[in-house]
């Protein structure tokens, strides 16, 4: 057999690339879920409810809760970029800027995941419940999605161009679809630029790492605010009952109806004729 061209090889590895950002997926599906099951336990026993009852603000209940899931996030980006070092992994690794890139693309999906496990604790009474949606949401919108931009791209001509419009709006809108699209870039930008017999382009580029790391960073920001808006609103439920269709008060557990005014308590009167006590008898 003749040797492969250049070409033909950074074609493979480009293959290659698609399979093995869909494999990082995996993962970080169950890991961007698991911030989920505490929110909803505490929900569900009432502990959330007695923080509030103590004395502890939305706010100083909030911020606790994300600066603990950002201390475990902490320590599994540690441990990525060591599996990443040890396993020899150069498109993640290979340069300052690639380890900067990579860093940067962590820690944009575990905060906006943090984020999307905030607001979806909203919507659930069971922890279990709660872990299965989320593993199933994050692992088909990130395997999905890639899988169809890589096949829509691949065909070319105007699927190719309706690739490029739902790339550009739709497919960032969700954080798995961002962190496979960072990988992706990183591990084939070599293999293209080949292919193309080109320069790869800067890295923070829009078209590169600039779009998965700006719609990271806006998801975060936003889920977190939502976040604080359905905590206001389950705490004053008038606020809802004017806001919010009726499908978002019955995942908040809000009543569509206010309760009735309160009535006055009137004590009962005293019998008009009190039981007089037994006399005592004498022997």
């Amino acid at each position: 057999d003749l040797p492969r061209t250049d070409k033909e090889t950074a074609l493979i590895s480009a293959f290659l690339s698609v399979f093995a950002s869909i494999l990082i997926l995996v993962p970080f599906a169950f890991v961007a879920a698991s911030f989920v099951t505490p929110l909803v336990r505490e929900r569900e026993s009432g502990s959330k409810q007695m923080q509030f009852v103590s004395g502890s603000g939305t706010a100083t209940y909030w911020l606790a809760s994300w600066a603990w899931d950002l201390l475990l996030l902490l320590a599994v980006l540690v441990l990525t970029l060591a599996v990443f070092l040890l396993m020899g992994r150069k498109e993640f690794t290979g340069t300052p800027e690639l380890v900067t890139a990579t860093t940067l693309l962590l820690v944009g999906f575990g905060t906006a995941s943090i984020g999307v496990a905030s607001v979806a604790s909203f919507a659930f009474s069971s922890p279990s419940s709660a872990l299965i949606v989320l593993i199933a949401f994050h692992f088909l919108s990130g395997f999905g999605l890639i899988v169809t931009d890589f096949i829509l791209f691949s065909i070319g001509g105007s699927t190719a161009d309706v690739d490029k419009s739902l790339r550009a709006g739709l497919f960032p809108l969700f954080p798995a679809y961002c962190l496979g699209r960072g990988f992706f870039v990183l591990s084939t930008r070599t293999a293209l630029a080949t292919i193309d017999a080109s320069l790869p382009p800067p890295l923070f580029v829009w078209d590169e790492m600039g779009a998965p790391l700006a719609f990271l960073a806006g998801e975060t920001v936003v889920t977190y605010l939502l976040t604080l808006l359905l905590q206001v609103i389950s705490s004053y439920p008038r606020i809802g009952r004017a806001l919010l269709p009726s499908f978002a008060l019955r995942a908040l557990g809000i009543s569509q109806q206010p309760p009735p005014a309160n009535t006055a308590i009137v004590a009962p009167s005293a019998p008009l004729l009190a039981p007089q006590p037994a006399a005592a008898t004498h022997t």
